[in-house]
């Protein structure tokens, strides 16, 4: 009579509930009716370890295997640990014709693996792979290096995984925007993270569509992407029963951008922004999102739109339960 949960990927089934007797029985059911195997309490699920401590009631997803293979791979057993994925003011332009590697299948390669890590399990690595991934297809000598400099930051942080239960907190949203971010085209960065209980479940760290004229209209795109996760993760936090507000916070760092948001009139400053950006007044107008202010130094998206030094790097990752 509880509620039951089933997770697959292809063939891979993962079964939760709180009722026992239940979960006996539906195993018993899919193994009458499909070949498989029990394998029992979860360790491992898609190269992902599952660490469960049930006196503290928190559960770790983490890849070390996965980190291990990637160092392997690219000979790095022997080479020192790095304390951040990518320096402030690391030079990672566009590839120059002479600059050009002559096979960059090792790069894409690398950057693959990275991509990922960076999407199940380590989210401290979002902006510096996103930012490479954007010369998969001229890569140079120092991009090569900076990549495997990333994966010298994870052989250091192997062990390090999101953790769930560190707080009692169901839902919380942040985003945020570095503008003209890219000395290359002038486009903004979007950053946006949703912790549930503690830890990350989605993120993102993108390049925006347009380029934007002022840090407040950045910051007001990033908001509007942001506010479409926020709708569909508020609809599946109520599909798992979890006890949220009808209204999912959003956290945003710019007064500017909370303005616009708040106040439908068009100015000079937002007439000219793409109608599919004013998404988020709806959001806020129909309540099915709340629009609230964050200081920049407690906006853990800061983490996913550019190089931050080491101390504000680390707070970030204690704020989405990266340990």
């Amino acid at each position: 009579s509880g509620r039951f949960w089933i997770l697959h990927w292809v063939d891979d089934l993962q079964l939760a509930t709180a009722d026992r007797q239940a979960l006996n029985e539906v195993k018993s059911a899919l193994l009458k009716t499909f070949p498989g195997r029990d394998l029992g309490e979860t360790d491992l699920y898609l190269n992902m370890k599952v660490d469960r401590q049930r006196d503290s009631r928190t559960l770790k997803l983490s890849q070390p295997r996965h980190i291990n293979d990637l160092v392997a791979k690219l000979n790095l057993q022997e080479a020192n640990g790095r304390i951040l994925p990518v320096s402030p003011g690391a030079d990672l332009r566009a590839t120059v014709e002479n600059e050009a590697l002559a096979d960059p299948s090792l790069y894409c390669a690398t950057v693959g693996s990275l991509l990922y890590l960076s999407n199940c399990t380590r989210p401290d690595i979002a902006y510096a792979t996103n930012v490479l991934a954007k010369h998969m297809s001229k890569p140079s000598q120092r991009h090569l290096d900076a990549a495997k400099g990333v994966v010298r930051y994870l052989k250091g942080t192997q062990q390090k995984g999101l953790t769930f239960g560190l707080t009692d907190n169901a839902l919380n949203c942040y985003t945020d925007s570095d503008f003209a971010a890219c000395t290359d085209t002038r486009r903004s960065r979007s950053g946006c993270v949703f912790t549930s209980f503690g830890g990350a479940v989605l993120w993102h760290s993108k390049m925006q569509p347009v380029v934007a004229i002022s840090t407040a209209e950045s910051e007001y795109i990033a908001g509007a992407t942001a506010a479409r996760e926020c709708v569909w993760i508020g609809r599946l936090a109520h599909d798992l029963q979890l006890k949220t507000d009808k209204s999912v916070p959003l956290l945003c760092d710019n007064q500017s951008a909370l303005h616009m948001a708040h106040n439908p009139s068009d100015t000079s400053r937002t007439k000219h922004i793409d109608l599919r950006y004013h998404y988020i007044r709806q959001c806020v107008q129909d309540g099915s999102i709340v629009l609230e202010y964050i200081p920049t130094d407690e906006n853990a998206a800061d983490l996913f739109t550019k190089a931050l030094p080491r101390l504000k790097f680390e707070k970030f990752c204690s704020v989405i339960g990266l340990t």
